[in-house]
């Protein structure tokens, strides 16, 4: 039964034990009225998760519980990370939904790519539950690319597949993957899919996340 449940509040289960509870996060749905797995990351061993979601103020749910979110009562988008063991959970703000969450090659830190009107040149990529000061800007910008195009092509995976559930939108490398074409293309699917991504962006007077060439 481990996962995240949330009803008239969140509540974070770990195998069959309540481990922790929480008045104050709206977690957003899918079509099935499900909590959204995009949004939602543990770890291998289930000892971490972070997750994405509107932060209202303490003692909200079940308080004003009435079937959704209240549009009346001021809110935060926040991305989370929270530690089974100690409980302690860490929030950044954020302004629109992130662009890539998962962990990293040692299952210990959150990696997140914000949406491009988030992106802090000296911080591209968010990092929880600590910053990598040995790290420069660029090499955390390269690192957070190669994630976000690992979970884009696997996102692309999941809409061939016979259950898959696509969802389009032009601000995502995978949108693009749908019109690449290797016989006719001559960049690499990840090249061909962030000039696309930042074609489209430029032209809606956004700010663009990074270039094309930003691993070579």
């Amino acid at each position: 039964m481990s996962g995240i449940i949330l009803e008239d509040r969140l509540e974070i289960y770990k195998g069959d034990e309540l481990i922790a509870t929480f008045d104050q996060y709206w977690l957003f749905h899918d079509g099935r009225g499900n909590i959204s797995d995009k949004y939602v990351y543990w770890n291998q061993d289930g000892t971490k998760v972070g997750f994405y979601g509107l932060r209202y103020p303490d003692g909200t749910f079940p308080n004003h519980y009435t079937g959704s979110a209240n549009d009346d009562i001021e809110c935060h988008n926040v991305v989370c990370y929270l530690d089974i063991e100690t409980k302690e959970v860490k929030e950044h703000l954020l302004k629109n939904k992130p662009l890539v969450m998962t962990w990293d090659n040692d299952d210990k830190t959150l990696l997140v790519l914000p949406d491009p009107v988030d992106i802090d040149p000296n911080n591209p990529l968010l990092e929880f539950p600590h910053s990598c000061p040995d790290k420069s800007p660029i090499e955390q910008l390269r690192k957070a690319a190669q994630y976000e195009f690992t979970v884009a092509l696997d996102y692309f995976k999941t809409f061939n597949s016979p259950d898959g559930f696509y969802s389009f939108c032009q601000g995502q490398l995978y949108y693009y993957l749908t019109y690449y074409d290797p016989s006719c293309d001559k960049e690499s699917a990840f090249k061909y899919c962030v000039k696309r991504r930042n074609e489209y962006l430029r032209s809606q007077g956004l700010p663009v996340p990074y270039g094309e060439d930003i691993l070579d």
